[in-house]
C-alpha cells in the first residue's frame, strides 16, 4: 500500500503557471494564423481589382478603337469631321483638376453607332466619346453618344480620360505633332488631322481593394494634361493607344 500510495503522489497535473503559458501559445499561434489568412486574402482580392483595371481600360480603349477609326468615312472635304470646338456638342480637352474627362467626338456617313446600329439613318451620323460619373452607381464610366441621342455606358471604372490630335503638316500621310484641342483650335489645324492619340486612366470600378496610404493621390501623365487620383484607394492603371485615322488622309478623302 505504501508503494502505491507514494506513486499516486507524485503523479502531480499541471500547475497554473503552466496552462496560462500554453493559453498565450496557443492565442498566439491562432493570432498568427488569422494574419496570414487575411493577408492572403487582401492580396488576393488586390490582384483581382488589379486585373479588373487593366480590363476595363482594355475593353474601353477597344470600344473606341472600333468606332473611332471610322472617321471621315464617306464624309467630304468641306465637313467638319471633327464637330464644333468647344461645346457641349463637340470635342474638347479634360479638365483635370475637376477630373472632367475630355470628348472625342468624329463624324462618318458609312458605319455603326454605338450600339451596332447603321449610322447612315442618323440625321447626325457621328459618335461621341466621354468620361463621366454614373447616376446609378456613383461610379465613373465611360460613354458613347451617337448623334443627338441618350449617352450609353459601354465600360465601369474609367476615371479620366485626355485625347491628343495628330497633325500632318507636311501632307505626307504621318502625323508630325500631336496637340490637344485647344491647341488645335488655336493652329486651325482640324482639317490636317490624321491620328488621334487617347490615354485615359483605369480603376477597378466597383470592385474596391485595399490600397496602402502612399499609393492614394497619385499622379499619372495622361495626354498633355497631369491627373490627380482621389482617395478613392483603389488600384488605378493609365493606358492608352495611337489609332490612324486612314479616311482622314489627304490622298484618300474625296471632295
Amino acid at each position: 500500500m505504501s508503494r502505491l500510495a507514494g506513486k499516486i503522489a507524485r503523479q502531480r497535473g499541471f500547475n497554473l503557471v503552466s496552462l496560462m503559458l500554453a493559453t498565450v501559445l496557443g492565442m498566439l499561434l491562432t493570432a498568427a494564423m488569422v494574419k496570414v489568412y487575411l493577408d492572403s486574402k487582401a492580396g488576393a482580392v488586390f490582384h483581382e481589382a488589379l486585373s479588373a483595371a487593366n480590363e476595363n481600360g482594355r475593353f474601353a480603349i477597344d470600344d473606341m478603337r472600333r468606332l473611332l477609326v471610322m472617321a471621315g468615312r464617306d464624309v467630304s472635304l468641306t465637313t467638319d469631321v471633327f464637330g464644333a470646338y468647344n461645346t457641349t456638342t463637340g470635342v474638347r480637352d479634360g479638365t483635370p483638376a475637376t477630373h472632367s474627362s475630355a470628348v472625342v467626338e468624329v463624324r462618318y456617313e458609312q458605319g455603326l453607332t454605338c450600339n451596332g446600329g447603321d449610322i447612315s439613318g442618323e440625321a447626325n451620323p457621328s459618335v461621341r466619346f466621354f468620361a463621366e460619373r454614373s447616376d446609378t452607381t456613383g461610379e465613373r464610366e465611360l460613354y458613347c453618344r451617337t448623334g443627338n441621342g441618350n449617352k450609353q455606358p459601354l465600360v465601369t471604372g474609367i476615371e479620366y480620360m485626355e485625347a491628343l490630335y495628330g497633325i500632318d503638316t507636311d501632307s505626307d500621310g504621318y502625323a508630325n505633332r500631336y496637340l490637344s484641342a485647344a491647341a488645335t483650335e488655336t493652329a486651325d489645324a482640324w482639317d490636317h488631322v490624321i491620328a488621334l492619340r487617347i490615354a485615359l486612366v483605369a480603376s477597378s470600378g466597383e470592385l474596391s481593394a485595399y490600397v496602402r496610404d502612399e499609393h492614394a493621390n497619385r499622379t499619372f501623365e495622361v495626354g498633355a494634361a497631369t491627373y490627380t487620383s482621389d482617395a478613392s484607394r483603389k488600384p488605378l492603371r493609365a493606358m492608352g493607344t495611337t489609332l490612324s485615322l486612314r479616311n482622314l488622309n489627304a490622298v484618300t478623302r474625296q471632295p
